[in-house]
């Protein structure tokens, strides 16, 4: 009966391990998208740094991909707290989930180009450093086991 208990949780284990695999490389491959799209942006706004900037609209194309990249980092940190994974990593992906609302956020208010060309190289940062995080968190993610507990 424990033998099977122990395979039935090695399994699971496995299951949740591999979703953080997944859940990692999307986050990859969407910062990736949207670092890129960040960047042209930027680049096009400082081209006239004082002029008036439209607020982003919620329709989008890249505020839409800002919220899906929120969604999955948000799920890719509950996945790796599921697994026991480094609370570290888990409050990463949080933190980045919250700074991209936050960013986005700022891009629905009134700026001037030059303002909104650095919101979007900030953007193009918290991509590209989630996607090197989401990276090598994915590679890690197979082979993740439980935290061990700590005495008190």
């Amino acid at each position: 009966m424990l033998r099977i208990l122990v395979t039935a949780i090695v399994l699971l284990l496995g299951t949740v391990a591999s979703a953080v695999a997944q859940d990692a490389a999307r986050v990859a491959e969407l910062a990736d998208t949207l670092k890129a799209e960040a960047e042209g942006r930027a680049q096009t706004l400082a081209e006239a740094p004082g002029a008036p900037s439209a607020a982003i609209e919620p329709s989008d194309p890249f505020a839409t991909g800002v919220q899906d990249f929120a969604g999955e980092a948000i799920r890719l940190s509950r996945h790796i707290e599921a697994v026991g994974g480094p609370i570290d990593l888990k409050c990463i992906f949080k933190g980045m989930s919250e700074d991209a609302l936050s960013r986005l956020d700022a891009l629905a208010e009134p700026a001037r180009n030059g303002e909104r060309a650095r919101t979007y190289h900030e953007f193009a940062g918290l991509f590209e450093d989630a996607a090197i995080i989401a990276r090598d968190s994915e590679t890690q993610a197979v082979a993740s086991l439980p935290c061990p507990v700590e005495a008190e």
